[in-house]
């Protein structure tokens, strides 16, 4: 138009400096339709294919087979042999009235370790 000529127009009701001259209702419609149709045709096309693939392509078998057992481990009939450093051998210096307590602590601790195996 002609400066200072007075036409239609839309404006924005946020920015009055924005201002679009032509509004074509069929453009807006168009590409409305077309930015949500494609997509959501591919999602539709990708859930067919994957519920597809699930049951055809990749088809689960009739009935698992059971998982292999773990062998049982049999309890052994006597307590295994005391091979820990805090052996007697090398504590010398142990007094006579200590041993007493110290052979109350292995026999405590063999019995913790009984305990333990038959939980």
């Amino acid at each position: 138009g002609k400066q200072g000529s007075t036409f239609p127009c839309f404006y924005s009701q946020l920015d009055h400096g924005l201002v679009i001259t032509e509004l074509d209702s069929e453009e807006i419609y168009s590409t409305l339709l077309y930015c949500i149709s494609i997509p959501c045709a591919l999602f539709v096309t990708a859930v067919a294919y994957l519920i597809m693939a699930c049951w055809y392509i990749y088809p689960r078998p009739a009935q698992a087979p059971d998982p292999p057992k773990a062998p049982k481990l049999s309890k052994p009939t006597e307590p295994a042999p005391d091979r820990s450093i805090s052996t007697d051998s090398l504590h010398g210096d142990i007094d006579k009235e200590e041993e007493p307590q110290i052979k109350k602590g292995h026999q405590r601790r063999d019995e913790d370790r009984k305990a333990y195996r038959n939980q």
